[in-house]
């Protein structure tokens, strides 16, 4: 929690932040930490998605310039982001108070249900196989 990714300055309007060069759309899971131990004890930092147009909640950091994290889950969001036809999600941010840090991201893609079912029988065959 001490690598600094990005410091998103705080307006009136909030923040954005894009990645670029996924796969077009494409649903992910995306983990955003976030903590500023030094400064503005309890503001609240809220990520959300804006890939077109449409801002959907990820979640809310509360910030503690005292406590050292639990685990690595405590300071941090989750939610589903859906790439764009470009291959870019847009990752929005407000905060109550000071700036916003982010401490690090995880991007997974989710794999297509078709995918993963085409597998499973894939495996099946090959065990139907074996037995047989």
């Amino acid at each position: 929690m001490r690598d600094l990714v990005t410091a998103l300055t705080l307006t009136s309007t909030g923040t954005t932040f894009s990645l670029s060069g996924l796969d077009a759309n494409t649903p992910y899971t995306i983990q955003i930490w976030a903590l500023d131990r030094g400064f503005n004890y309890n503001a609240s930092h809220s990520f959300f998605e804006t890939t077109g147009g449409i801002s959907t909640s990820l979640g809310t950091v509360i910030n503690s310039t005292t406590a050292t994290p639990a685990n690595n889950d405590e300071f941090s969001v989750t939610g589903t982001v859906t790439s764009d036809g470009s291959g870019v999600v847009n990752i929005g941010h407000t905060a109550s108070a000071g700036n916003g840090a982010i401490d690090g991201f995880q991007l997974t893609v989710i794999p297509e249900p078709s995918a993963a079912l085409l597998g499973m029988v894939g495996s099946l065959l090959l065990l139907s196989r074996r037995r047989a």
